[in-house]
């Protein structure tokens, strides 16, 4: 019986494919093995089920990554959830598939480019081609738009390497990679891997092939067939080995081995040549004179490399760890003979040297996998030397003059120009569409009290901020209360409200699935979330001490301390893991039975420090269980965090160390109603910030994030006001949310916030002459004096460029808007307000 997944959303019924899920899985990052076991599992979950719906299928693979410890590939895996409609890439020969930033980013990988390169260049591609509203393109136009991304984004070497392996790719020439070496330098795990990165199917180990003759010759006739590499020598009629020097009678055992084995592999090799198929060959068998018997007179790509790893300590490292992971293959009879594994390397190592091919050294996997990429790339730069239009073909022709003036990216916006990509360029334009489209600044802790160092002022008021006055005296302005009159909100809340949010469920959005969400952590019914901190903790007297909720705002090494604070068992079934968001900031999932998110806060909040560490209460009898697993959680992170080795170096340079984690606001997954969304408002959110984005998700909005974008002093605010113009053609109202504001008030500097606002007010320039709406509020006011939230409204406006307002001075800022032309109003309120003037009728 087949499985039907259902998919509600787009009303599509489809069967269960195990393939499917596999290919899903690579595409997110999973190794085979892995990807394969998970979807077996879920196969066999489903044997009896009729149905079951996509969501609840997410889920379940999800909660398997999870227990794996796979965040990353979680990530990418649950990042479609929340993904705009797909991008359809045309290949030459007529065929359509999806669009897949994983592939995309093994593409790059596979041409030598490090893997945090490829990935932010595929990231830079998509969000264009969202921003620019482009759901198909063809593969030449892709290849022609990511290889001038790489020119002008990276550096012109990667542009020419991938340019290198384009040609090599559509020339339809096989490749064959050779990968030699000892034992446990990590031939078969690294050839695994870089199978998958090149797209090869077929990998073929020198050690199945010995096992295969073994079975055919036995023993008595082919001793030497029957023993390990490193001693092969004992079997051999040597009249003279007690004269023979050791590490020559290693070598001579060796060679007749490979001698022997050389046979099986010409004829592997000669049959892939045959067939013009890829593949990849490793053992220790795999000796440099392979090459030779490869025809010189075929079209394949031949490399060869030798791995190696230059320290007996670690290889013996590994032997040992071998017999943890597969007991059945002995270790002992490995180290026992270490002398004779190094001896072999060592004349490995030689021969490499004498047939002067390179030599690849594998303590570092991930170095090592781009290293033979490049080998590889290297190779093909003997063969391939096309350029841009000779590899891309008609479409260079097409863009030469508009890329000579415009950068890669215009290519795709044309700045306000139809794209030139545009596979409906040739039709007539449509009418543009009848609602205005709007940008909303969400300045975070934007208002604020007079502060004695700007003479009385806010620092808003003592900001020059020009444009921001301009906005205002042009249109409408004053206070807007995030909640209600007198209440203090808090950041997810204030933001929530004015991205639609509707009231009536504002209890119900929680804090901790929101940073869930955006660290796009899939949370499972029953899971409970909880925003968490890194904190200072100090221990005096028996008491725990929270010295700096923050810990001194850490911007380096959270996820690595993070990582040791992944899936871990606090009892009863119950497991606790940390995932690192921005900062000093992360997010605490609990997953198991019996769990309530009716629980207190173990964060003081922003009062004069120090505080004592709090312990998680109930708030509710049933909620005992679980503040008790907080507790624990808190406990051990505490214990673990203490000797890291990020927090000895940061107290080695005097800063404060993240040896504590704090929590609040638990929650679990809920359904929220959005006034966007029930509108149809096509909405984006463009933000550094973990919960903002969250909020983005949660509501079906498009999160855009770009390494650029920080949620602190550091953001790139240039670039997120370029990102909004591109974003905009796609998009009726884009949320453009700035933190930075909200961190200097909590730390007290209004002078760094009084200059932040002028940086932000320059940045907004480009938007005067975009034609489109402007709003500016915010999520709560932030007091410098105090450094916490207050009761107090918010300066906002709502600018039109056809305004019927006459330009009147305004000094935009807490004072004018008490008396500007705008009623003081809720976020609700304010978000109705610009919706209506979008011209979406509200109901």
């Amino acid at each position: 019986m087949k499985t039907v997944v259902v998919n509600r959303r787009e009303n599509e019924k489809t069967p269960f494919l195990r393939g499917i899920l596999i290919r899903t899985l690579l595409d997110a990052g999973l190794a085979f093995d892995d990807a394969f076991e998970i979807a077996t599992t879920v196969r066999n979950e489903l044997a009896n089920k009729k149905k079951i719906t996509s969501g609840q299928l997410q889920r379940r693979v999800s909660s398997l990554l999870k227990d794996r410890g796979e965040t990353e590939v979680l990530e990418q895996y649950c990042a479609p959830s929340v993904a705009p409609p797909r991008i359809l890439v045309t290949s030459i020969d007529g065929a359509e598939h999806a669009f897949s930033r994983g592939r995309h980013t093994r593409y790059l990988q596979s041409t030598g480019i490090k893997t945090e390169k490829a990935e932010y260049t595929t990231e830079l591609i998509y969000a264009q081609l969202i921003a620019s509203g482009i759901n198909s393109i063809s593969t030449l136009e892709l290849g022609y738009l990511t290889y001038l991304c790489l020119q002008q984004e990276v550096s012109e070497d990667a542009a020419s390497r991938y340019l290198v392996w384009s040609e090599f790719q559509n020339s339809g020439r096989p490749l064959i990679l050779l990968i030699g070496g000892t034992v446990a330098v990590g031939k078969s795990t690294i050839a695994t891997e870089i199978a998958h990165l090149l797209e090869i199917v077929r990998i073929q180990s020198t050690d199945m092939l010995r096992e295969v003759m073994r079975v055919m010759i036995p023993r008595r006739l082919l001793p030497v067939l029957h023993t390990s590499s490193f001693d092969a020598w004992k079997t051999l009629p040597i009249q003279d080995k007690p004269n023979r020097e050791w590490d020559q009678l290693v070598a001579e055992g060796y060679r007749s081995q490979a001698e022997l084995l050389a046979v099986p592999c010409e004829a592997v090799l000669h049959r892939a040549v045959e067939e013009g198929v890829p593949i990849i060959m490793e053992g220790v068998h795999v000796h440099p004179e392979l090459l030779d018997r490869i025809p010189d007179n075929s079209d394949v790509i031949k490399v060869y490399v030798i791995l190696a790893v230059l320290k007996s300590k670690k290889i013996k490292a590994r032997l040992k760890g071998r017999g943890v992971d597969a007991p059945q293959r002995k270790p002992e009879r490995y180290l026992n003979n270490l002398e004779s594994i190094w001896s072999l390397q060592s004349f490995l190592l030689s021969e490499a040297d004498r047939c002067n091919v390179p030599i690849v050294t594998s303590e570092d996997k991930e170095k090592a996998i781009l290293q033979i990429t490049r080998e590889v790339n290297a190779e093909l730069r003997k063969q391939f030397s096309g350029t841009a239009r000779e590899v891309f073909g008609p479409v260079v022709e097409s863009l030469a003059q508009i890329t000579e003036v415009r950068p890669w990216h215009e290519l795709l916006s044309g700045s306000r120009d139809r794209s030139p990509l545009d596979n409906n360029a040739d039709k007539p334009a449509e009418e543009p569409a009848a609602p205005n489209k709007c940008v909303l600044f969400i300045i975070d802790g934007l208002g604020d009290l007079p502060i004695s160092e700007l003479d009385g002022k806010t620092p808003l008021e003592a900001a020059n901020t020009p444009v921001l006055d301009q906005l205002a005296g042009s249109g409408r302005y004053g206070l807007v209360d995030p909640i209600s009159p007198g209440e203090i909100p808090n950041t997810h809340s204030g933001t929530g409200m004015l991205m639609g949010l509707l009231p009536e469920q504002a209890q119900h959005l929680k804090r901790g699935p929101v940073e869930a969400a955006g660290a796009n952590c899939v949370l499972a019914p029953g899971d409970v979330a909880l925003r968490a901190n890194f904190a200072t903790i100090e221990h005096r007297d028996g008491v725990s001490l929270v010295t700096d909720r923050r810990a001194g705002r850490i911007t380096s090494g959270t996820k690595v301390l993070a990582d040791s604070l992944k899936d871990i068992d606090v009892g009863d079934g119950i497991r606790a893991s940390f995932s690192s968001t921005d900062q000093h900031r992360g997010v605490l999932v609990l997953s198991g039975p019996g769990l309530s998110d009716a629980i207190s806060d173990t964060d003081p909040g922003d009062h004069s420090m120090p505080l004592v560490l709090e312990k998680c209460r109930p708030l509710e009898p049933e909620a005992e269980f679980t503040a008790s697993k907080i507790n624990l959680f808190i406990s051990e992170a505490g214990k673990r965090l203490k000797d890291h080795p990020v927090n000895i170096a940061r107290l080695r340079s005097g800063k404060p160390v993240a040896n504590g984690v704090i929590t609040r606001g638990a929650g679990s997954c809920c359904e929220l109603e959005n006034l966007l969304r029930l509108q149809g408002v096509r909405a984006a959110v463009v933000s550094g910030c973990n919960t903002v984005i969250g909020l983005g998700r949660l509501f079906g909005f498009n999160a855009i994030r770009d390494p650029r974008f920080t949620a602190s002093l550091d953001t790139d605010l240039d670039a997120k006001v370029a990102v909004t113009g591109l974003v905009l053609q796609s998009h009726d109202m884009v949320f453009v949310h700035v933190k930075a504001p909200d961190i200097c008030s909590h730390d007290r500097q209004p002078l760094a916030k009084r200059d932040f606002l002028q940086r932000l007010d320059r940045a907004m320039v480009p938007l005067l002459d975009a034609g489109v709406m402007i709003a500016v509020a915010a999520d709560h006011t932030t007091n410098s004096n105090t450094g916490a939230h207050s009761a107090d409204p918010v300066p906002a406006l709502i600018y039109q460029p056809d305004s019927e307002f006459k330009n009147v001075k305004v000094n935009f800022g807490e004072t004018d808007c008490r008396a500007g032309n705008m009623d003081r109003q809720l976020s609700s309120e304010f978000i109705a307000r610009a919706l209506t003037l979008m011209s979406f009728p509200l109901q």
